[in-house]
């Protein structure tokens, strides 16, 4: 809603006022199950709303574009070849936010009146599977990878085997998979 609002938003100059907190959250603060990353967004947000500051939350999803050199980069590089695993299912969905969107609506949260006090969820026009988002991201930078389920159980033993060696990263897949 914040992103349309921005688009909308004329582009004149908002009178001078007092400085007001601007908290990136996170999306994944309204998904079950909590993770620890969550939990610490969570008890973030609930500091700056007791601080008794103006200011405004955002929440965005995953936020792709130019200039990222963590999610977008290694999602490239996976989709360029050979096979991509991902849990069968294709219930979870997601809803990720383009760069600039994220950035505008920062601005706009800084400027905008009458949203003190307000958060705000910044996601991309509509949610999709994980596997259209690989697929599209494969689709778009030339990439070749075959995206593959595997089924949940068989992903389940293998994310309790790696948790028993240290590796929870499998687990917290699984996790968001099966939500």
């Amino acid at each position: 809603a914040l992103i349309a609002a921005i688009k909308g938003h004329a582009q004149a100059q908002a009178p001078a006022r007092p400085p007001r907190l601007i908290l990136v959250s996170t999306f994944s603060v309204e998904d079950p199950p909590p993770t620890a990353y969550s939990e610490s967004k969570r008890a973030a947000e609930d500091l700056v709303r007791e601080s008794g500051l103006d200011h405004v939350i955002l929440r965005p999803a995953l936020i792709y574009g130019p200039g990222d050199d963590t999610n977008t980069p290694a999602l490239v590089s996976r989709m360029s070849s050979g096979s991509h695993w991902l849990p069968a299912g294709g219930a979870t969905r997601i809803q990720p936010v383009f760069v600039e969107d994220a950035a505008a609506a920062t601005v706009a949260a800084a400027t905008l009146p009458d949203i003190v006090g307000q958060t705000y969820r910044l996601a991309g026009p509509e949610p999709v599977s994980v596997r259209a988002y690989r697929e599209a991201v494969r689709d778009a930078t030339g990439g070749r990878a075959v995206v593959r389920a595997i089924p949940l159980g068989l992903f389940g033993l293998a994310a309790w085997t790696l948790g028993l060696a240290g590796k929870a990263g499998a687990r917290q897949v699984l996790l968001f998979h099966r939500a």
